[in-house]
């Protein structure tokens, strides 16, 4: 799926040296960092119920909406870029 975001000057630029880094298309390096960001969320989120063969997660408590200064500091701390 394709969409438009908006990036500052300074994380293209991040963005762009890190896709020539790892040999990954510029156009989906930011797909798997936010992917990585949503699946830690998934990972304290507490079972909730099953339906049928799938589980049904609740947010966790303390689940928070997710911010561009978020997704920096997650980038940050992981040295995606």
């Amino acid at each position: 799926m394709r969409t438009t975001i908006e990036l500052s000057d300074a994380l293209h630029e991040r963005l762009r040296r890190q896709s020539q880094r790892d040999d990954i298309p510029l156009a989906r390096l930011p797909g798997s960092v936010v992917e990585r960001g949503l699946q830690a969320d998934i990972m304290q989120a507490s079972p909730k119920r099953q339906s049928g063969r799938f589980m049904v997660l609740a947010p966790a408590a303390t689940r928070a909406r997710v911010t561009a200064s978020a997704v920096q500091k997650a980038i940050d701390e992981t040295d995606v870029l």
